[in-house]
């Protein structure tokens, strides 16, 4: 991880990066495609999480390093997404909404 800038790389925290507004490049695992439903909001390295390779998490990096416009969308997009989505006030909505639909 690269705390000087800003970048998140660790699956576990993509949450709180996303939260945090940090650009994120992460492994395919359970909920990425939830929380980075497509590329406007982060970098997923393609294959497993057991694939990644020093060459492809590098080459996540360095997108986001070469294209800093991108990075800040990519972080926005993610943080809109987990305040629609994922804060506990969207999860009860969500669910009361199940609830009285039965």
């Amino acid at each position: 991880m690269r705390s000087d800038s800003s970048m998140i790389l660790c699956s576990s925290k993509r949450m709180e990066a996303a939260a945090c507004r940090c650009p994120i490049v992460c492994t395919r695992t359970a909920g990425t495609e939830e929380l980075l439903p497509d590329d406007t909001h982060g970098i997923v390295l393609p294959g497993q999480p057991q694939d990644a390779t020093v060459e492809t998490i590098r080459a996540g990096l360095q997108t986001l390093l070469d294209d800093p416009a991108r990075a800040h969308a990519c972080a926005e997009a993610a943080y809109r997404n987990v305040y629609a989505h994922f804060t506990w006030d969207a999860v009860f909505d969500k669910m009361m909404g199940t609830i009285n639909q039965s």
